[in-house]
């Protein structure tokens, strides 16, 4: 898919699930997208989209992942997606986000993750493959904890 993230998204209020990473979409995030009330998943990573994440996604309380990583986006992550507590999965890195995550969130990611390699692994915490998922995912926040 090329081109623009159409706003009206906003009017599929029973879309729960929305992947359209790696395709070549351009412009900027629609604030629209906030206000579809049941989204538990979105995807836009690996696109060319710009400007800043929309203050609106944190509006979407059902959000449980978030995947954003590998566009061109700009600025902090809002403070109300910082404080989204049902978000379990985030990926930011590959963009120029600046700023930082708070201990909460990041924790929340990390716990969340575990319990995901605990049920891949069957509970084994001493794979040097699950080691080596367990590196590669906490460089996908792409910003570093707030002090």
């Amino acid at each position: 898919m090329t081109g623009e993230i159409p706003p009206e998204l906003e009017d599929l209020s029973k879309l729960r699930r929305l992947d359209l990473s790696e395709n070549s979409l351009s412009g900027e995030i629609p604030g629209e997208l906030g206000f579809v009330p049941r989204f538990e998943f979105l995807d836009l990573a690996g696109n060319g989209l710009t400007g800043e994440i929309p203050a609106e996604l944190g509006f979407l309380r059902g959000l449980r992942s978030l995947y954003l990583a590998d566009n061109d986006l700009e600025g902090e992550v809002p403070e109300l997606l910082k404080d989204s507590e049902g978000l379990g999965w985030l990926t930011l890195a590959g963009n120029r986000l600046t700023g930082c995550l708070p201990s909460s969130l990041v924790e929340r990611l990390e716990r969340e993750y575990r319990n995901y390699l605990d049920r891949l692994f069957q509970g084994s915490r001493n794979n040097p493959q699950r080691h080596e998922l367990e590196r590669e995912y906490r460089g996908q926040w792409g910003l570093p904890l707030c002090e």
